[in-house]
């Protein structure tokens, strides 16, 4: 059952990202062309056009960034583990606050036996992070940690994750 909404929630991962892969693209030419238009015109506002070229840098790191999360996601799938954490440490690189990224390099750390480097991402990728939260509760309980591994999973609850959410309440557990 997990599998599924692992799989679900990957299917979602993407398209989101698909969908911020477009934007920035969008974002990128926007920006192109007024830089390309503020260096053919008479008057150049040298503030604007550094606010610009800094803009159009970080759009590009972002599709770049993307890139790497896909290709993250590709070895991910495969259980590439070692070249997934390699690809998504390069998409953080770029994008020091993502948090998919965090969160899947969490779970290859984890499925490699590193939990204290995967805890280290978890805690990245959260407070928001429904997921995150419900995936550094399984490796605290794996750790041994029943109880941080129930905060966790209360915290996740209250976030929406629905495995979160069913494995509390058959435990008594208000969240």
């Amino acid at each position: 059952m997990r599998k599924l909404v692992e799989d679900k929630s990957k299917t979602q991962e993407l398209e989101k990202t698909r969908k911020e892969k477009e934007e920035l693209t969008k974002e990128n030419e926007r920006l192109r062309s007024e830089l390309q238009a503020g260096a053919k015109s008479n008057k150049r506002d040298r503030k604007e056009e550094a606010k610009n070229a800094k803009a159009y840098e970080k759009t590009i790191n972002g599709i770049n960034a993307i890139e790497w999360f896909e290709k993250g996601c590709k070895a991910f799938n495969a259980e590439h583990w070692n070249e997934a954490i390699d690809a998504y440490t390069k998409a953080i690189k770029l994008k020091p606050y993502y948090a998919d990224a965090y969160n899947n390099r969490a779970v290859a750390y984890d499925n490699l036996g590193n939990h204290q480097q995967a805890i280290e991402d978890y805690n990245k990728a959260i407070p928001d992070y429904a997921l995150a939260y419900y995936n550094r509760g399984l490796v605290y309980g794996k750790l041994g940690n029943y109880q941080q591994k129930i905060n966790d999973y209360k915290i996740a609850a209250r976030l929406g994750d629905k495995d979160a959410q069913n494995i509390l309440t058959k435990k008594g557990i208000q969240w």
